[in-house]
């Protein structure tokens, strides 16, 4: 199996992958049985594509930036608009001869032009994840504050009407987007869509990130409004 075939669901997944990326370590607490673990989270690739994969406590220290590893009965998850790669409890991985996959070729071509690969919004409806594109600040809806049940804490969510040519989209940011004004242009990587109320928005992902661009939106077609509640 390869990278851009795993989907959100499958189980039983035997994949062998590349660890382009390894991130500083979090404490996180499971509400199941009030335990603290720690998790890591990897970017791993092959000749098609990358995906997200997460550690946990002590495989953390046992896999390393640039490993080639074979992932068996692993199991794939969806989370914050993200694809997931799992090991799982029941699932088992081992370190693989880097000469044997030379992957690096195809991986420095990957990360070298995911960042061009910009889509118009109204391509965001057949898209729902890894979404990029470059867009205008047409409006900003009043800012709500909403508290999660998760953690009991109190957040900030601003939303923002972007646009293009091809239409218009809410954009939500969670405790982000003070810099943000009317009439920027805006590069978003990383971005999910969702159905919220029966309005589709367009948010980031974990690894998601917006910034200012000097690229030009000419105009923006607002007569097409991309969030506006389906029937």
């Amino acid at each position: 199996m390869k990278v851009n075939e795993l989907q959100p669901g499958m189980r039983k997944v035997e994949v062998i992958v590349k660890v382009v990326k390894k991130e500083p370590s979090r404490d996180v607490f499971v509400k199941r049985d009030g335990t603290k673990h720690k998790v890591a989270n990897l970017k791993v690739g092959d000749e098609t594509g990358l995906v997200t994969m997460s550690l946990w406590d002590e495989m953390i220290n046992q896999i390393h930036e640039d490993d080639v590893i074979r992932i068996s009965n692993g199991y794939v998850s969806e989370f914050g608009g993200e694809i997931q790669l799992n090991i799982g409890r029941y699932g088992t991985w081992e370190r693989l001869d880097q000469s044997e996959y030379d992957m690096d070729v195809y991986l420095e071509k990957i990360e070298s032009t995911s960042s061009l690969a910009f889509i118009q919004l109204i391509d965001v409806l057949r898209r729902e994840r890894g979404i990029n594109v470059i867009v205008k600040v047409i409006d900003q809806l009043p800012v709500r504050q909403v508290t999660t049940r998760r953690d009991g804490k109190r957040h900030n969510i601003n939303t923002f009407v972007i646009g293009d040519e091809t239409g218009v989209i809410n954009f939500v940011l969670w405790d982000k987007g003070d810099d943000i004004a009317v009439s920027d242009i805006l590069e978003i990587h990383g971005g999910y869509t969702r159905d919220f109320n029966n309005v589709l928005e367009l948010n980031l992902s974990r690894t998601g990130s917006y910034q200012k661009s000097s690229a030009e939106v000419r105009e923006v077609n607002n007569q097409r409004n991309l969030s506006e509640p389906s029937s």
